[in-house]
């Protein structure tokens, strides 16, 4: 049986009530620079850049605000129900602070891994190196791809993907 990475928990945010409480309690709206950004943003980018704004007390540029790690990726959390081998869930367990459960699967290990959007971005450039296990290689690939196709490409933008011929890649920081 091949390896599994599905997105079972996504954040719902009340976004119309967040931006008028803001407004309320700061007299401006924490979504100028998300309002003024050209690109198509997801949801979850929205609300990401948002916090950005949001703390820095003034207009940022949404692209920029999700390019660089901040205390704002603290705010946002992420499951999936992963099925691997033992021993990938006990390196993800072991070398990152993701939250995981697991059990037994067969012969592999079915775990639902949570966290915040920091801790994926950092698990994610961990683990999407030249020197992880292939098969560990391999399931973050997968997950950054589910975060890319969640909008959320833009945390891994000061790295580069390189393909490797195993037909999977890994991330190099290229500011």
């Amino acid at each position: 049986m091949s390896d599994r990475v599905i997105p079972i928990a996504l954040p719902q945010v009340a976004w119309e009530q967040y931006l008028s409480e803001i407004r309320d309690m700061c007299g401006r709206s924490p979504a100028s620079g998300v309002d003024a950004c050209t690109s198509n943003l997801s949801n979850f980018a929205k609300y990401t850049a948002s916090l950005a704004e949001f703390q820095a007390g003034k207009e940022m540029d949404a692209k920029p605000a999700l390019r660089r790690p901040g205390p704002w990726l603290q705010h946002t959390f992420f499951s999936f129900l992963i099925l691997t081998s033992n021993a990938n869930v006990l390196r993800v367990s072991e070398s990152t602070n993701l939250d995981v459960i697991s059990a037994k699967a067969g012969k592999q290990r079915a775990a639902v891994v949570s966290g915040n959007l920091s801790q994926w971005r950092e698990a994610v450039i961990l683990f999407c190196n030249r020197e992880s296990p292939e098969r560990l290689r391999r399931m973050f690939n997968e997950i950054e791809y589910r975060f890319e196709q969640l909008g959320l490409a833009d945390l891994w933008n000061d790295y580069r993907r390189d393909n490797l011929s195993d037909s999977t890649f890994y991330l190099t920081y290229d500011p």
